[in-house]
Order: structure tokens, then C-alpha cells, then sequence
């Protein structure tokens, strides 16, 4: 049997052109389907609040509030993912800029992590619904994952 192979790749003029490399596979977020961490996020947000800083969007938690600026501290990787995966979805949106002191007392840009009305909504009717009796007691979240 013989093997046929492609013809190379050539430009609008003929030329041969070289084919890029193929690039790294994207590393895939971790998803999570865990309610007891989305309703927490959530309530977290609506609370607290979160932002995220930097072109990788890193997730903080908003401590408190000091002379206007917010005092953040680094979220937690499973909640980070959490919070990234619910902006995605748009579930929770990024708003406008504000002035942020991390824990080293370095301060900096963030964007405030935004909880809009329908979600709001959406949260108050899930704490309302009763768990069903074969379901496991509430987590925090971190067990679960």
C-alpha cells in the first residue's frame, strides 16, 4: 500500500509557506458541579465580595475596606476556580477598577467580581428549596472537592 502524502502548503503565488507547529494543548480549568461551593461562592460574593487582578485574573478575596482602597487576600484554589468558572459562564461579571492592598502591603489595580440581580434571584430560590433527605449534609465547599 502506498501512502499518499499532502501537498505542501503554498501562498496566493505559489510560494511554499511553512505550517506552524502545532501549539500546547490549553490546560482545561477544573469544572465543578459541587452546589454547596457554587451557593457559598455566591454568598461570598454577595457578602465579602471578590475581585481579580492581573492579566491571569487572579480571584482575591475582599477583606475589608480601608480609606478606599480594599484590603484582599489570595482565594483559595478551589473557590479561584469556582469564581473563574462562574464569570464564564456568566453567572457573576468583573466590574470597574479599584484600588487594591494584597497581604504584602503592596498595592495595585483590581476589578470588583459583580453579582448582577438575576443571579441574586436565582441564589435566594436555591436557599429556599429543602435538600432532599439522600443527600449529603451541607460542605463548605473545600471538602467536597
Amino acid at each position: 500500500m502506498t501512502r499518499i502524502t499532502p501537498p505542501p502548503e503554498v501562498d496566493l503565488f505559489g510560494n511554499p509557506v511553512e505550517t506552524a507547529a502545532p501549539s500546547k494543548p490549553v490546560k482545561a480549568r477544573a469544572v465543578t458541579s459541587d452546589m454547596d461551593l457554587i451557593e457559598s461562592v455566591i454568598k461570598t460574593a454577595r457578602s465579602d465580595g471578590y475581585v481579580v487582578s492581573g492579566l491571569q485574573e487572579r480571584v482575591y478575596r475582599v477583606e475589608g475596606k480601608q480609606g478606599g482602597v480594599y484590603e484582599v487576600a489570595a482565594a483559595p484554589v478551589y473557590e479561584a476556580d469556582a469564581v473563574r468558572q462562574l464569570i464564564e459562564q456568566n453567572v457573576l461579571t468583573v466590574g470597574g477598577g479599584h484600588e487594591c492592598r494584597y497581604h504584602n502591603n503592596r498595592e495595585g489595580q483590581c476589578n470588583a467580581v459583580l453579582v448582577p440581580s438575576v443571579t441574586r434571584r436565582r441564589a435566594d430560590r436555591w436557599a429556599a428549596l429543602q435538600r432532599p433527605s439522600n443527600w449529603k449534609p451541607a460542605t463548605t465547599g473545600k471538602e467536597a472537592s
